[in-house]
């Protein structure tokens, strides 16, 4: 059994599917499946029920390999940063931060852990929120940054800040010359979000407000990215939600921010760490989540 085949096997577990678990992994889906047709001829058991439309489930097998799998390379990266510490490599917080946030707030919070926490790296690294929870759990990160993962179990979650709600509106529209709207008339059009798989948080933070409200959008196909979520607002195939803070990294001459009238319509940004771990970085994790807290403190909802 190689390591590689218990990267391909996690992966493959997390997806449940063999194409997204292929391009998570980086290779062809073949490699991919005849490493775990590999494995499973090692074992002796199969570890996963195929589908005819490359989807899979797990057998009882594969659910238990699925929790060794996670203390294997669990053990694997602490062995790499404790070898590292050895060698005179400084200590360092690797963050996860999810595709697509790009907040001035999150730019100055990084700079103020550079100046305030010089005895502890900060490493940042671009990791979709569907990927967060396994990269948490066997500690390729430290802490991820996102508007919410799609799996909580065996993690921390803790609210950094959040912000109110602007409609991003084509500057085509008529609803573009408000100066402010209720959820109900940004609704009233089709609503473009992100899909649940690869940003999960914005829309499940947003359908509630909707609900507690009498609300049933009608919903707009779903894009892959934060560029799209904006390319096609601009084009005008639909209305879409985003934070006050990151409105402003994204103004456009084809597209208007307007503000949502709502004291509830807020999107909050969420530090997740997992849950179990208790060696030396706990402290700076929490240190970390308090000095965001710190920054947020300082700015004002101003769009």
């Amino acid at each position: 059994m190689e390591i590689r085949h218990i990267r391909y096997f996690l992966a493959l577990a997390e997806e449940l599917h063999f194409g997204r678990a292929a391009a998570r992994a980086h290779i062809e889906q073949s490699p991919l499946s005849r490493s775990i047709t590999q494995l499973e001829e090692e074992l002796g058991v199969p570890l996963f029920i195929r589908s005819r439309q490359g989807g899979t489930s797990l057998t009882p097998a594969g659910e238990a390999l699925r929790d060794q799998a996670r203390e294997i390379l669990t053990a694997i990266e602490r062995a790499r940063r404790t070898v590292a510490q050895i060698g005179g490599e400084p200590t360092v917080l690797r963050v996860g931060l999810a595709e697509g946030m790009a907040q001035p707030r999150l730019s100055e919070l990084f700079q103020r852990w550079r100046e305030t926490s010089t005895d502890v790296q900060l490493r940042i690294t671009e990791l979709p929120s569907f990927q967060q929870h396994e990269a948490l759990l066997i500690e390729r990160i430290d802490l991820g940054l996102s508007f919410g993962v799609a799996q909580e179990e065996g993690l921390t979650i803790e609210p950094l800040w959040s912000d109110p709600i602007v409609a991003a509106v084509s500057t085509e529209h008529p609803l573009s010359q408000a100066e402010t709207l209720t959820l109900a008339d940004a609704a009233a059009c089709p609503l473009i979000f992100c899909h649940a798989r690869f940003k999960p948080g914005p829309r499940a933070q947003i359908e509630p407000l909707l609900q507690a409200r009498g609300i049933t959008p009608i919903l707009a196909e779903p894009v892959d990215s934060l560029a799209g979520f904006i390319v096609k607002v601009g084009a005008g195939c639909g209305v879409g939600f985003l934070d006050a803070n990151h409105a402003r990294t994204l103004q456009r001459p084809d597209v208007a921010m307007v503000p949502v009238v709502d004291p509830d319509a807020r999107l909050t940004i969420f530090a997740a760490t997992k849950a179990a771990r208790h060696d030396d970085l706990r402290a700076s994790m929490a240190r970390f989540v308090a000095l965001g807290r710190s920054v947020a403190e300082v700015h004002t909802d101003a769009v």
